[in-house]
C-alpha cells in the first residue's frame, strides 16, 4: 500500500514537469531573449556591422542546420545557413548538445552571445535555440523604437535608377497567366494597366546605361520567367518561411517575378522588401493591420488594384507598384532608395513632413534591413 501511495505521488509530481517540458524550449528561449535584449540579425553584413560595436551583446539568427561537429571536451559547432543563402558556424557548449531543436535538417532560432569579430568574421557562442516559429511580422519588437540601428560605414543603396528595369528595352512582356505544376494562375493588371497607361519614365534607365558590375539594366540575370529564376525566389520563400508548401511557395516565387516584370522593378528589391515585412507569410497580419506578403494596408488596396490581399499575385502586383511609385517620386533625391524603403513603410507624406528624411528611428531601422536584404541578392549593385 505504501509503494503504491508512493509511486502514485511521484507520478503526479512528474506528470506537469513532462506536460510543461513540452513548452519550456520556446518559454525559455523567448523569456532569455528579452532578458538577454538580443536583436535579431538577418545577413552576414549586418552582423559584421553590428559585432563591430557589440562585442560581448547577444543576438538572435535564424536558419537551417546544416552540420554538427564535435570538438571533444570543448563542447561542438554548428554550421547554420541563414535565409540569404550564406553559411556561418557557431561554436556550442556541451550541455545544449542535449536540445532537440539542433538537429540537422532542422530550421531553428538561436540566440548567440558575440564574442569578437574580425573583419565579416564573427566568433559567435551558442546560448540557446528552438525550433518554434516566431508568430509576429512586421511588430515584432526589433521595429520598436528603442532598438539598435544597424548603419553601415559604407555608401548608400543603389540608386532608384539602378533598381528599375528600363521599360524601352527589349524584355518580353508580362504574361497574362503562368503555369506552376501544371495549376494556370491568372496574373491581375494592375488597374493603371487596365486602362492602357504606360509606367512612369521619370526616373527609367537610359539605353545602354551600365550598371557598376559592368553589365546593363537589361541584363539582370533574375529577371523573367525562367525556371532557374523562379527555383531561386522558391527556395529564398522556403528558407525564410518553412511552414511553406511547395506550391505555395512556387506560386510566390512566379508572383515575385511577375511583378517585378510588369512594373520594371528589380524583383531581387521586391523580395528584399518581402523578407522584412512578413518573411513571406502570405497570411501575416499586422497589429496595425497590415496584410499579406507585402503588408499592405486596407486604405491602399483599392488605389494599388488589389481585391484581395490574400492572394499572393495580387498582393505582390500592389506592392511592386507601390514600391515603384516610391522610387520614381524620390528618384532625383541623395539617398532616393531609402526615403522610397521609407516611404514604404511610413507613407509618403510622412517623409515628406520630415523633411525628405526617414522620419522617425522604427522606420531608419527597418530602411536599413531592407537594404541588407537585398545586398544579400543584389551585391554586384553595392
Amino acid at each position: 500500500m505504501m509503494k503504491s501511495f508512493v509511486l502514485t505521488s511521484l507520478l503526479a509530481l512528474s506528470l506537469p514537469l513532462t506536460l510543461s517540458s513540452a513548452h519550456a524550449e520556446t518559454l525559455d528561449f523567448n523569456v532569455e531573449k528579452a532578458q538577454l535584449k538580443a536583436a535579431r540579425v538577418d545577413t552576414l553584413d549586418e552582423l559584421a556591422v553590428y559585432a563591430k560595436t557589440h562585442v560581448n551583446k547577444s543576438i538572435e539568427m535564424c536558419g537551417t542546420v546544416k552540420g554538427i561537429f564535435s570538438k571533444g571536451s570543448d563542447g561542438f559547432s554548428l554550421m547554420l545557413q541563414i535565409p540569404e543563402g550564406r553559411t556561418l558556424v557557431i561554436s556550442a557548449p556541451t550541455e545544449l548538445r542535449q536540445n532537440a531543436a539542433i538537429s540537422s535538417g532542422k530550421w531553428i532560432r538561436t540566440l548567440c552571445k558575440i564574442n569578437g569579430y574580425s573583419g565579416l568574421d564573427v566568433d559567435l557562442q551558442l546560448q540557446n535555440a528552438t525550433d518554434k516559429v516566431e508568430t509576429k511580422t512586421i511588430d515584432a519588437p526589433e521595429y520598436e523604437d528603442d532598438v539598435v540601428i544597424f548603419t553601415p560605414n559604407t555608401r548608400s543603396a543603389p540608386s532608384p535608377d539602378q533598381i528599375l528595369i528600363a521599360p524601352e528595352v527589349n524584355l518580353p512582356p508580362a504574361p497574362k497567366a503562368i503555369q506552376i505544376q501544371g495549376k494556370v494562375i491568372q496574373i491581375t493588371p494592375s488597374v493603371s494597366e487596365s486602362r492602357g497607361e504606360l509606367p512612369s519614365r521619370r526616373a527609367v534607365v537610359p539605353r545602354n546605361q551600365t550598371l557598376q558590375s559592368g553589365g546593363t539594366a537589361s541584363a539582370n540575370p533574375y529577371f523573367g520567367f525562367t525556371e532557374a529564376n523562379r527555383l531561386a525566389y522558391k527556395n529564398l520563400a522556403r528558407r525564410n518561411n518553412p511552414r511553406l508548401s511547395d506550391e505555395l511557395a512556387d506560386q510566390i516565387a512566379g508572383a515575385i517575378i511577375s511583378a517585378a516584370q510588369t512594373h520594371n522593378l528589380d524583383p531581387r528589391f521586391l523580395a528584399a522588401v518581402v523578407t522584412v515585412e512578413s518573411r513571406f507569410n502570405p497570411y501575416a497580419v499586422s497589429s496595425a493591420g497590415a496584410m499579406g506578403l507585402g503588408q499592405l494596408m486596407p486604405f491602399n488596396l483599392k488605389p494599388l488594384g488589389v481585391g484581395n490581399a490574400w492572394d499572393p499575385m495580387q498582393n505582390l502586383h500592389g506592392s511592386a507598384k507601390m514600391l515603384r511609385q516610391n522610387l520614381n517620386t524620390y528618384s532625383r533625391m541623395e539617398n532616393g532608395t531609402l526615403l522610397a524603403v521609407a516611404a514604404y513603410h511610413a507613407g509618403v507624406g510622412a517623409v515628406n513632413r520630415a523633411g525628405y528624411k526617414v522620419p522617425k528611428i522604427s522606420t531608419n531601422r527597418y530602411a536599413w534591413k531592407v537594404y541588407y536584404a537585398y545586398k544579400a541578392l543584389a551585391p554586384e549593385l553595392f
